[in-house]
């Protein structure tokens, strides 16, 4: 198995199935020259930078000066986030994300509507 990755979504950190599960919480920062494909900024494309506030994933775009479009887009992951093929699937994702970071509610908080 690859270094970055983990065997289940269960060995996941808290703050990545949060994410696989809610999706990233994007914060635009300044673009660091580091992009994981050969772009580089030109008159024609401009490249955006994104880190997740949560898991600290990176997000490169490319868009467009021209027409606007988003012409590529690549990921940059933290140690630990990737899982195997087909283990990431929504459904798992949710279930962890249920038994890990969700509140139960108890009877207290129930009330009887008559």
């Amino acid at each position: 198995m690859p270094p970055n990755y983990v065997a289940t979504v269960r060995e996941l950190a808290t703050e990545y199935i949060e994410c696989r599960a809610l999706l990233h919480a994007w914060d635009e920062i300044p673009y660091d020259g580091d992009g994981p494909r050969a772009w580089k900024p030109t008159r024609s494309v401009a490249i955006l930078l994104f880190r997740c506030v949560r898991c600290g994933t990176k997000r490169y775009d490319i868009w467009s000066h021209v027409t606007g479009d988003l012409v590529d887009r690549a990921y940059r992951t933290p140690e630990g986030y990737s899982l195997p093929k087909g283990y990431g699937r929504k459904v798992y994702v949710r279930k962890a994300y249920l038994q890990e970071t969700a509140r139960p509610k108890g009877k207290a908080n129930l009330r009887r509507v008559v």
